[in-house]
Formats: C-alpha cells, sequence, structure tokens
C-alpha cells in the first residue's frame, strides 16, 4: 500500500519502516492495533509530526458500499474479537461512515456480521492511530479503499497480488486531497499585513504545509 506514496514522493529510509523527505513522513505501522501503539509513539515523539492521515485498505461490512472505492471515515471503534471496546476516537470528517478495528482479521460471515451493528467499514489499525493521535492530541484522517467484502469471502493472498492497484489508487486520492487541502486555503487565507505576490506564495505554501502535516 505504501509502495507509490514512497516513489512518487522521494521519500528516504534509515530503518525500513519510516520514511521522509522535507514535507511528508510515511510510517509501514505492520498489521493489527498493537503494532501501531507500539510504533508509532516513538516517531511522534522524535518527530515533529502536526497531523496524521491514515490510509489503506480494508473490509465492507456493508452491501451498499462500492469495491475499489475510497471512503473517509468519522468515528472509530474497536473489538477485540471477543466484545467490543467502548473507548471511541473521532476524526475530523464530518462523513457518516463509521470504521470498526479488530485484532483478527474477519473471516467468517458470522464475525462480520456482528460488526456490522457498529459500523460500515473493518480495518486492523485505525482505531489505534485514533488512539495515539487523541493522547497526543494531534488531529487526524482516515480514508479507506474497499478491498474486498469481510467474511467467508476474503481472500488475503489475492490481495497482496493487487498490492500496488492499491497503491496507485490511494496515492491518486491523497494527491487530490492535497489539490482540495490547497485550493481551499488559498480561497480564505488573508495575511493581517501587506505582503508582495512572492510573499504572499511563500507564506500560503508554509501555511499548507502546517495544515496538512
Amino acid at each position: 500500500e505504501a509502495q507509490e506514496f514512497i516513489r512518487h514522493h522521494h521519500l528516504k529510509t534509515s530503518d525500513n519502516r519510516f520514511y521522509q523527505n522535507d514535507n511528508l513522513s510515511l510510517l509501514i505501522t505492520g498489521e493489527g492495533p498493537w503494532e501501531v501503539m507500539t510504533r508509532l509513539p516513538y516517531y511522534l515523539a522524535k518527530y515533529n509530526i502536526t497531523s496524521m492521515i491514515n490510509m489503506g485498505i480494508a473490509g465492507s461490512l456493508d452491501s451498499s458500499l462500492a469495491l475499489n472505492t475510497i471512503y473517509e471515515l468519522r468515528t472509530l471503534y474497536y473489538h477485540n474479537d471477543t466484545k467490543p471496546k467502548f473507548h471511541s476516537y473521532t476524526t475530523t470528517s464530518d462523513t457518516l461512515i463509521d470504521g470498526i478495528t479488530t485484532e483478527s482479521r474477519v473471516l467468517t460471515d458470522e464475525f462480520a456480521k456482528d460488526l456490522a451493528n457498529f459500523a460500515a467499514i473493518v480495518d486492523r489499525e485505525a482505531w489505534a492511530i485514533g488512539k495515539v493521535a487523541h493522547e497526543y492530541k494531534i488531529p487526524f484522517q482516515a480514508y479507506k479503499l474497499i478491498s474486498d467484502i469481510a467474511g467467508n469471502s476474503t481472500q488475503c493472498f489475492d490481495l497482496k497480488q493487487r498490492a500496488k492497484e492499491y497503491s496507485e489508487k490511494l496515492l491518486t486520492y491523497f494527491l487530490e486531497l492535497e489539490d482540495h487541502q490547497q485550493a481551499k486555503l488559498e480561497s480564505t487565507l488573508v495575511f493581517p499585513f501587506k505582503t508582495s505576490f512572492t510573499q504572499q506564495k511563500r507564506l500560503e505554501n508554509l501555511f499548507f504545509k502546517l495544515n496538512l502535516y
């Protein structure tokens, strides 16, 4: 899922988990909520991270959601495979689609039906990222590409074969999100002092980077 981001943004790494350029940091958390909570706080403490965006594939728990489509999540819930944990975290999104994170992959229709009582999308990491973001008081967004219908039909091996395709789609969405944020900023940003055209553009670029990253 990360490979096209690394290529497009020319990200460099020193530990094969955390990648950077001058404006963007990318962390490959590993699979599952405990991998997130083990690794993410270390990098937040070490680097000046001002906002977080979680992007990745997820399973659908709602038949109305389209496959191979990216959805923005609002509230994130957690299920430890036996029961839900009633500590939810909310992103900065105003969408109406919620997600639920599980410790294990959802490989049965029975488990998927149980989870559907709480959310429309299921993944393995978003809730944990939301928890860490809440603890560090960092704004957080989550975007999930629906790769399959969670349950008996899930084919993890097939998903791995399509990793590059999914990475390209997520990158395209991210770049469009960047453009949208930039356009929104440029249409509303007013400085309370006189600036030249060049100074204005430099300030707008600086504010955009601070707002997005």
